[in-house]
């Protein structure tokens, strides 16, 4: 069974040779179904063993936001994110990344990314998630893998940045974006030796972020755990789904 950072590294693979393969049929891969279908596959590969991982989406797709809930638990407590998926377009913009209505300012769905994160209960931290593929000179051969040895530039096919740091770039390039991005895979690179809480806990700290205390997991979370994927909270009308990865592990 391979380490929780294996199966992200994977999944971000295959997003980054989904995508590709898709422009060259003239498709485009929406954010919410490269979502679903990643963390499947993590769930996947994961039988409740050592990681028991829980997914939850809203069946009605209409009228929600397009945010997910990323819970990291262990022992009763974790560590939670507000999550919004971008996906790169051909011209090397993240195009959804700014408001295009009328009236509205650039960073009005940016600043309710970290509203939301700021006034849920408990509170959770907001979180981009980019999709990527290759464009023109990918900028992202230039990057270097903050761990294990995996081989690029395929594990850059999911990435992951903090809105203040999206903000203070003033674009939706990816030229100007990927120096603050880093692989999904670190939120959980050091899994392997230590238990997921702690593993994020040390990305928060490395990426120069406050570190997180575990809270006690709100209780449309623990029902994940008490009932099944069926559940849906009637409170969380404005999120598409839930991700709970759980270590077992005792120590």
């Amino acid at each position: 069974m391979p380490s929780l950072c294996e199966s992200f590294r994977n999944e971000a693979g295959f997003v980054w040779n989904r995508m590709k393969k898709a422009r060259t049929v003239g498709m485009r891969l929406g954010e919410e179904t490269l979502t679903e279908i990643a963390l499947l596959n993590i769930a996947l590969a994961h039988p409740p063993t050592k990681v028991a991982i829980r997914l939850a989406t809203k069946k009605d797709e209409a009228g929600h936001g397009g945010d997910w809930e990323w819970w990291f638990s262990h022992k009763g407590k974790g560590v939670g994110f507000r999550v919004q998926a971008k996906r790169l377009f051909p011209s090397g913009k993240y195009e959804g990344l700014f408001k295009k209505k009328k009236g509205a300012k650039p960073y009005d769905q940016l600043d309710t990314l970290v509203d939301a994160a700021k006034n849920a209960k408990p509170p959770l931290i907001p979180l981009y998630c980019f999709y990527n593929f290759p464009v023109g000179k990918s900028p992202f051969s230039a990057r270097k893998n903050p761990c294990g040895n995996f081989r690029g530039p395929s594990f850059w096919g999911c990435s992951i940045a903090f809105p203040d740091d999206v903000k203070a770039r003033q674009s939706d390039e990816l030229a100007k974006l990927v120096r603050i991005m880093r692989p999904w895979h670190a939120l959980v690179c050091d899994s392997g030796e230590v238990d997921v809480v702690t593993s994020v806990r040390a990305f928060l700290r490395g990426a120069g972020k406050p570190d997180q205390t575990p809270r006690n997991l709100p209780p449309h979370v623990t029902h994940l755990i008490e009932l099944d994927s069926e559940y849906w909270p009637a409170d969380r009308e404005d999120i598409s789904g839930i991700a709970l990865f759980r270590d077992l592990r005792q120590s």
